[in-house]
């Protein structure tokens, strides 16, 4: 579905599924939809507790808003892609870049010099003119952890390097317990959660930072994705990225 820039959220509806059970879903048809790709799914489940699901997806695109006379604003000096590396433990961090002129007025989310985090971040600068035109231009700012390079510039090392994980789980069992061979590193090494913990639907992303008495630092990052199982199928409820050293 397209719709103006500035009507988001915005309804969309379909005919809804029937089954021979209970059916629910995180989203009805009629609900409000954001600027976005929405993954929606159904599951039936009947009184024996047996489950199954149907899924499709809802993609909103913003379009140019045709204003009074259907002109489009236009920029001027468009930014490109920027891709920003920052010592680990400095994030967040500031990103500048020049500003882009319009023919009208123009307003972002986030301005040049503004902090951005560790992350891929998708930037839009919209122009409006006085008869209530939209035009776009969009660019992304990636901030990517790399080394500290802590007092004699040397680097961590590390032992064990889990590989991606990947777990099937029935309806109903998350979140589950998921375990690994946790690293050993030539430092002090810590991670957001470690081999045991309890992990939901969904990827997570697993870094785990060695730090030495210089104060340089290293890491090990892996995937840890759980994954719904009906029986004896099993349906993703996302993609997962591709693994990053």
């Amino acid at each position: 579905m397209t719709v103006p820039f500035g009507s988001s959220p915005t309804t969309v509806s379909w005919t809804e599924p029937l089954g021979v059970a209970s059916v629910a879903a995180s989203q009805s048809s009629g609900s409000f939809f954001v600027v976005e790709y929405t993954y929606m799914v159904y599951t039936a489940t009947d009184p024996s507790g047996n489950f199954e699901s149907c899924s499709f997806s809802v993609t909103v695109t913003g379009t140019i808003h045709p204003g009074t006379d259907g002109t489009r604003p236009s920029f001027l000096n468009w930014p490109s892609n920027i891709d920003v590396t920052v010592p680990i433990g400095s994030n967040p961090t500031t990103v500048s870049w020049t500003e882009p002129l319009g023919v009208a007025s123009v307003a972002a989310s986030q301005s040049s010099g503004s902090f951005f985090v560790v992350e891929y971040t998708y930037m839009v600068y919209t122009a409006t003119d006085p008869s209530g035109n939209f035009e776009s231009c969009s660019f992304s700012v990636t901030v990517t952890g790399t080394i500290h390079p802590g007092t004699d510039g040397t680097r961590p090392s590390f032992l064990n390097w889990p590989s991606n994980i990947d777990v099937t789980v029935p309806i109903g069992s998350s979140p589950t317990t998921v375990s690994w061979t946790e690293p050993l590193g030539v430092a002090s090494v810590a991670a957001s959660q470690s081999s045991g913990s309890f992990f939901v639907v969904e990827y997570t992303y697993m870094v785990y930072t060695a730090t030495d008495p210089s104060g340089n630092f290293e890491s090990c990052s892996f995937y840890v994705t759980v994954t719904v199982c009906i029986f004896s199928w099993c349906q993703p409820l996302f993609q997962q990225p591709m693994r990053s050293q």
